[in-house]
């Protein structure tokens, strides 16, 4: 990867998007991406693809945002091709480490941009059963039962 290294992984991580974009013909049928961070494997994916699939109506964003709505976990979420390349990827250049902003912000500025034109927006059905290593800790990743609890009760809410 040829960029700025002060930018950041997440940087890197959306370069790397939008190369997959552009030059993937798996994705150029596709009707949703659904983006797991690399390190990790989604225990329950085969529900959380159903939970998006059998929604009515579809949305065209699933990820959970969070502290006010700022920051989108980016571990996992789903888009449709339009929300990746019309909200996404345009919000690359705002990602730098050295000013503390990073790829969360990008996704959650996204999500509100495609929200502005229209575009729905849900919180995942599920929390995602991840298992693998984080990069930043180089640590297993941890998702307990009460994290999961949380998820639901969040989705209870926004539902209400």
């Amino acid at each position: 990867q040829d960029f700025p290294k002060h930018r950041g992984k997440g940087y890197g991580e959306m370069g790397i998007i939008a190369h997959a974009l552009a030059h993937s013909r798996l994705l150029k049928e596709a009707t949703h991406v659904f983006k797991i961070t690399g390190r990790y494997f989604v225990a329950n994916a085969a529900s959380l693809v159903r939970c998006v699939d059998e929604a009515d109506p579809v949305p065209d964003i699933v990820c959970d945002l969070r502290e006010n709505l700022t920051i989108a976990d980016s571990r996992w979420f789903a888009g449709t091709l339009a929300f990746f390349r019309e909200h996404l990827v345009p919000q690359r250049e705002m990602i730098d480490d050295t000013v503390d902003i990073f790829f969360e912000h990008a996704l959650a500025r996204a999500v509100h941009s495609a929200m502005a034109t229209g575009m729905g927006w849900r919180l995942p059905a599920a929390s995602a059963r991840l298992v693998g290593i984080t990069a930043t800790t180089n640590l297993p990743i941890a998702i307990g039962p009460g994290k999961r609890i949380r998820h639901r009760m969040k989705n209870w809410l926004f539902r209400y």
